[in-house]
């Protein structure tokens, strides 16, 4: 987990325990950022969907509890 004392962000790289990660970008390569509220978590999509990324479906539990 990466992020600056005080931020209310942070960045967690994930990985499966017992399970080698093949070459990204895959299901299994997943980099997890985490924002504070509702609106900037929006605002973050909106950006991510005008530059022409794409939404991948998680493979762990975890994730697609929480999307």
């Amino acid at each position: 987990m990466l992020g600056q004392p005080g931020a209310p962000y942070h960045l967690e790289f994930t990985r499966a325990h017992g399970h080698v990660a093949g070459a990204a970008p895959t299901a299994d390569n997943l980099l997890v950022f985490y924002l504070p509220d509702d609106g900037a978590w929006n605002d973050a999509v909106a950006r991510m969907k005008r530059a022409a990324m794409s939404r991948c479906h998680p493979s762990t539990p975890i994730g697609i509890e929480t999307g």
